[in-house]
């Protein structure tokens, strides 16, 4: 079975690496995740997705209160393209986010609407 926290230490998410799917293709020996294997996308807030082929056992209340990168917990909520649920992310987190989106949006690829939704104060 898949460790979620080597699949971290290889550069997966924190969702990616609690997904079935993931655990199934890799345990197949595969390098990438079943959806993808099978043309379904499956992206993050980077991707301009909100992980929509997802299955695992981060419930959605937890993929809003966890960052979706490394599992802490989330500080902000983000709001991708037109779906209605809220993807958690750290602070740490959200300010490499919107470094990455500021350095690929000049380059003419253009990331759906995010919405920063602040947690805490």
């Amino acid at each position: 079975m898949a460790d979620p926290k080597q699949l971290m230490a290889e550069g997966f998410s924190h969702t990616c690496s609690m997904c079935l799917k993931l655990w199934r293709s890799i345990d197949a020996g595969n390098s990438t995740c079943e959806a993808g294997l099978t043309g379904n996308e499956c992206r993050g807030p980077m991707g301009g997705m909100d992980f929509p082929q997802y299955e695992g056992p981060l419930t959605t209340q937890l993929r809003t209160t966890t960052c979706f990168r490394c599992g802490i917990e989330a500080e902000f909520g983000l709001k991708v393209g037109g779906s209605e649920s809220i993807i958690g992310v750290c602070g740490e987190h959200f300010d490499e986010f919107n470094l990455w989106r500021r350095s690929v949006e000049p380059k003419g690829y253009k990331t759906l609407q995010q919405k920063k939704i602040q947690f805490r104060v």
